[in-house]
């Protein structure tokens, strides 16, 4: 029960991602408030982390090896989603 629990929110992590991840190209002028001023390239920043998110929407969905315990998609999850693991690695 606990294990089905767990796919089921990855599933819906992932479906985030991947909206998240599309409205940044079909509505780019919506993230432009996010992106720091003195970070040169905003609509690159967009269209790249928009990709970035894409591409780990996606990942949570393939069943990979192990690596240190984890499934690489879990670790993935783990890394980018949370901010403080992010700045660990």
């Amino acid at each position: 029960m606990k294990n089905k629990y767990w796919s089921v929110l990855k599933i819906i992590l992932a479906l985030f991602l991947i909206f998240g991840g599309v409205q940044h190209f079909l509505k780019p002028e919506a993230y432009v408030p996010f992106v720091p001023v003195f970070l040169p390239g905003t609509m690159a920043v967009i269209y790249v982390s928009g990709v970035l998110e894409i591409v780990f929407g996606i990942a949570l969905f393939l069943k990979v090896g192990v690596y240190g315990g984890y499934r690489n998609s879990d670790f993935n999850a783990t890394l980018f989603t949370n901010p403080y693991m992010g700045c660990l690695f």
